[in-house]
């Protein structure tokens, strides 16, 4: 179904196999919130293959996680250890696999990057007050970054947005909540960071 692999940069990090991995998807998976896999081979002989499932809150949470040595059917010259599994860096391949899972995503909703660049536009240095006089439209595509910062696991949205806007937090944060209220993005289940793009969203900027 899927044939294109996200090729992901990572930095080097001391103690971490910290290289370029090339991931892939797995199954018949959408990726559109629900369960669905991704693999990626790494050091020693090993495939990694991380189930990653969108919670109520939009958040990507991790609900398997398999490590098989596939480089022959001898025993492995670096068996899984305490030591091995230290190295391998676990918070860096859920971030890499939710990289992957949003990237697919994005496929399943035919997002191209000339939409990708519209939307950000739609928001870049977004100075000016109040809600009055913006569309949906301006408030779908901040939705949209909002909640691909949550299922990337970005636990400060609203910084990243208000960076991305030229404009301070309080700013950035009012203009969710008129996202939510207008029907664009879902509220929280659980505290108060996270949120869906709503159908409204999607059909508000071509997607639905």
């Amino acid at each position: 179904m899927w044939e294109r692999q996200v090729k992901l940069s990572l930095p080097q990090k001391r103690g971490v196999m910290a290289k370029v991995r090339s991931w892939g998807p797995t199954g018949q998976s959408n990726f559109d919130g629900k369960r669905g896999d991704v693999y990626s081979e790494i050091e020693d002989g090993y495939e990694v293959r991380v189930t990653l499932q969108r919670n109520e809150d939009g958040r990507l949470v991790c609900s398997r996680l398999e490590l098989n040595y596939t480089a022959s059917a001898s025993a492995p010259t670096t068996p899984i250890s305490s030591r091995f599994l230290q190295k391998l860096g676990f918070g860096e391949l859920l971030r890499e696999a939710r990289e992957t899972y949003v990237e697919f995503s994005k496929y399943n909703f035919d997002i191209y990057e000339d939409q990708e660049k519209e939307i950000y536009k739609e928001i870049k240095n977004w100075r000016l007050t109040g809600s009055a006089g913006f569309e949906d439209k301006k408030y779908s595509s901040l939705a949209f970054l909002y909640a691909e910062q949550i299922m990337l696991g970005n636990e400060s949205p609203i910084n990243y947005l208000s960076d991305l806007m030229k404009c301070d937090r309080e700013t950035a944060s009012s203009r969710v909540v008129e996202a939510r209220k207008r029907g664009l993005l879902t509220k929280p289940k659980h505290g108060n960071v996270g949120g869906v793009l709503t159908k409204a969203g999607l059909k508000s900027l071509g997607m639905e």
